[in-house]
Parts: C-alpha cells; structure tokens; sequence
C-alpha cells in the first residue's frame, strides 16, 4: 500500500484524484489482466473516451445525466492511469508491431476465412 499526500488549493481536484485512483483499483480487481501490446492498450483508453462522448451525447438527447458523465471521465482517467502503470514494461518488452498479433488471434478476427470474389 502506497500512501500519497495531496496539497492543493483545489479540494474539489484533490477529491477527484482519490476517485480515480478508486477505480483504476476497482479495475484492477475486476480485470487483473492487461495487455501487453500497446496499441490494444490505447485501445482500451479510446473505448473508454468513447463512452464518455455517448454519455454527453445521451445527455443532450435527455437520456443521461452529469453523474454518468462523470463516471465514464473517472474511467477514462483510470484507464489512461493503468496504460501508463504498464508503459514502462511494454516498452521494454517492444520488439515488433504488435498489431499483428491482434489481427491475427482467432479470438479478434479471423482473416483466414476465404472471401469470395465480389
């Protein structure tokens, strides 16, 4: 357990920084793994701001609130915290474009399907 003090003229920040720090621990217990390529990394941190942009927009259709976009900020946050918790291994396990790798496990897309001719 690491303990951190924070000074800042902003409690309203500081509250804020305990709260991500809250969920990127929530995230870590409920999905203990993290990829080890860094574009699907990225890809998790771009899905969560992809969340944020349909809470604003859920909330100007009048089906969301400023609660859920805050909680998808938080997320972000967290998220973007746990990518750069990792970078430092990441970029020294780098040894090739692993993007590869991505389109190529079975789970992600299979290409290996024939596509027939149009």
């Amino acid at each position: 357990m690491t303990e951190i003090k924070i000074t800042t003229d902003s409690p309203e920040a500081a509250s804020i920084i305990v709260e991500i720090l809250m969920e990127v621990e929530r995230a870590e217990r409920k999905h203990p793994t993290w990829p080890g390529c860094h574009v699907k990394q990225i890809a998790f941190v771009a899905e969560e701001a992809g969340e944020l942009v349909r809470a604003g927009n859920q909330l100007d259709e009048g089906k969301g609130t400023f609660i859920e976009i805050k909680e998808e900020a938080i997320q972000v946050a967290a998220t973007a915290i746990r990518l750069l918790k990792k970078l430092p291994e990441t970029e020294k396990l780098y040894t090739e474009p692993c993007i590869i790798d991505f389109l190529t496990d079975d789970d992600q897309l299979n290409i290996s399907q024939e596509v027939p001719n149009a």
